[in-house]
């Protein structure tokens, strides 16, 4: 079995003695070269070291993060997997730049999910994906005025406030923009739902999630419900979502 070079990051010491111990049961192929527990000094043995794979703590001293370190040494081509004790929107550009993590306390299970993950190269950590995760981390840390939408030939970055509407398509998503413009994500409703849960977005409907601020009229249709957007689309809302809609619109005035 080819030997698989790694370091783990983790602000605290009794985490990564945690996790080096599982590697060194469970997985005789992975060598540890090092553990870090500040920012300084995981910049300076990726960059010296150069592992094949970076256990990376999302949040370290002085409320440095992860992502720090990923920006400082974005010249080696390591992959990664997050461990966090906070599941918030960091977890969001995980899942759209198909970057695992591990949210703390975790045990062998999870260890081995992700693992496994990565020895079926599931996590295919290529420049664009780690260019787009760092890009809507700082987008987020701004009201995360663009989004990153994965495409099947790259990432578009699009303005939030010119998405209309998202359409479910099987294992893609169909996302309408201003202009009659359409572009294909490729990734499922669900995971372009959680990019873009810190905005005014709202899951009317199994397939369609819509950007309330391009609301036209609501039209009350027996127990459900009808949209009409700025494109003059019409969105069905759905029986189960219609309480908790109107709910939210009378919230944010729209009605």
């Amino acid at each position: 079995m080819e030997m698989i070079s790694t370091i783990i990051v983790e602000n605290e010491k009794q985490n990564s003695d945690y996790l080096r111990d599982m590697l060194a049961a469970y997985y005789e192929g992975i060598t540890v070269l090092h553990t870090c527990g500040t920012t300084k000094e995981s910049v300076e043995k990726i960059l010296e070291l150069r592992p094949q794979l970076v256990f990376l703590d999302v949040r370290l001293e002085n409320n440095m993060s992860g992502f720090e370190i990923l920006e400082l040494t974005r010249k080696v081509p390591y992959d990664v997997i997050f461990t966090t004790g906070h599941s918030e929107y960091a977890v969001q550009a995980f899942k759209v730049c198909a970057i695992d993590y591990l949210l703390k306390p975790f045990g062998l299970h999870d260890l081995q999910a992700a693992m496994d993950k990565y020895f079926s190269k599931a996590l295919n950590i290529t420049a664009k994906s780690r260019e787009a995760l760092l890009y809507n981390y700082r987008q987020t840390n701004k009201a995360m005025h663009k989004a990153g939408i994965p495409t099947a030939d790259g990432i578009d970055f699009i303005p939030v406030s010119e998405i209309i509407y998202c359409s479910a398509s099987g294992n893609y998503t169909e996302i309408y923009l201003t202009g009659g413009k359409k572009i294909l994500a490729s990734k499922t409703l669900g995971v372009i739902e959680d990019l873009l849960s810190s905005h005014v977005f709202f899951r009317v409907h199994n397939s369609s999630l819509v950007n309330l601020n391009h609301i036209v009229k609501y039209k009350s249709k027996s127990e459900a419900g009808l949209l009409t957007l700025k494109d003059n689309h019409e969105v069905n809302v759905s029986k189960r979502k219609k309480e908790e809609f109107l709910k939210i619109l009378d919230h944010l005035k729209i009605t």
